[in-house]
C-alpha cells in the first residue's frame, strides 16, 4: 500500500507511522530528533520505491533505481569500507537529456543539507549527473523522476 502525499505529510506532522505492507515503520526507539528524521526519511524512501516498482510495469527503467546505503553510518562508528558521508540517498542510473543519471537526496521537515551533502551534489553535477533535493513529499520525488525520464534520451 502506497501513501499519498497528503497521508505522508500527516505522518511527518504527527511524528509517527504505522505498518505498511507488513513492515513496521514505527518511530525509531531513540527519541532523538536525528532518529525521528532518519525514520521519516526511511518511510519516504519506502513510498518512493513502492511507486517505482509499480511504474516499472509501464517504464522498465524504473526497475533500475536503488538506494545508496551510506545512511547507515553513525558518528562514533567505524565507517565501513567504501561508504562516503554525504552521498545522495537514491541513484537512478538512466541517462537522459545529456545527463549520466539522476541522484536524489531526501529531506524531511526543515532538516538542512549538510555541508558534505552539498559538496557531493555540486561535484556530481559537475560530472554530468542530474541532482535534486526533495522535501517531505514522496510524490514530488516521482514527479521529479518523471520529468527527468521525459528528457530526450
Amino acid at each position: 500500500m502506497a501513501w499519498s502525499a497528503e497521508e505522508f505529510t500527516k505522518l511527518i506532522n504527527r511524528g509517527s507511522v504505522s505498518v505498511a505492507n507488513g513492515i513496521d515503520l514505527s518511530p525509531a526507539p531513540s527519541n532523538t530528533a536525528a532518529a525521528r528524521i532518519e525514520n521519516l526519511e526511511h518511510c519516504m524512501q519506502t513510498v518512493v520505491f513502492e511507486r517505482c516498482t509499480m511504474l516499472a510495469a509501464l517504464y522498465p527503467e524504473y526497475s533500475l533505481v536503488f538506494a545508496v546505503p551510506n545512511g547507515q553510518f553513525r558518528p562514533g562508528q567505524r565507517m565501513e569500507a567504501g561508504l562516503k558521508a554525504g552521498v545522495p540517498d537514491i541513484f537512478w542510473p538512466v541517462a537522459r537529456g545529456g545527463y549520466h543519471g539522476m541522484f536524489i537526496e531526501l529531506k524531511v521537515g526543515r532538516n538542512p543539507l549538510q555541508q558534505k551533502q552539498q559538496q557531493w551534489i555540486d561535484r556530481l553535477e559537475m560530472e554530468g549527473f542530474f541532482c535534486v533535493v526533495v522535501r517531505n513529499d514522496p510524490e514530488a520525488v516521482i514527479a521529479e523522476m518523471e520529468s527527468y525520464r521525459k528528457l530526450n534520451a
